[in-house]
């Protein structure tokens, strides 16, 4: 009976724990840096910056195409494609912190 009552409450924890991390959500939307030089990465975390954008900058003239909008504890981010000011894609499969771009669909 003990067993089965760990084994309960291991397996509720466990339900807890994955309702906590909200899935994806596929979106498509064209962004434009705010500011001058907004992070560019390679996680959905604001520390993580992408090693081809360490020392690098970004300017007013990139884009910014997404595919996934995620959330979680560190913030809100998209998921996509960085397109250069000549329009070929810089950076495929990196991420972004939502509240640095402004997005249009």
């Amino acid at each position: 009976m003990k067993k089965l009552l760990i084994v309960l409450i291991m397996f509720l924890g466990f339900i807890s724990v994955k309702a906590q991390i909200k899935d994806p959500i596929i979106i498509k939307l064209n962004c434009a840096p705010i500011d001058y030089n907004p992070k560019i990465l390679s996680s959905p975390n604001p520390k993580s910056i992408h090693p081809e954008w360490k020392g690098s900058e970004v300017g007013t003239s990139w884009s910014f195409l997404s595919t996934k909008k995620i959330e979680n504890e560190d913030g809100v981010f998209l998921f996509g494609n960085l397109i250069s000011p000549r329009g070929g894609v810089s950076t495929e499969g990196c991420y972004i912190i939502y509240s640095e771009w402004e997005c249009s669909k």
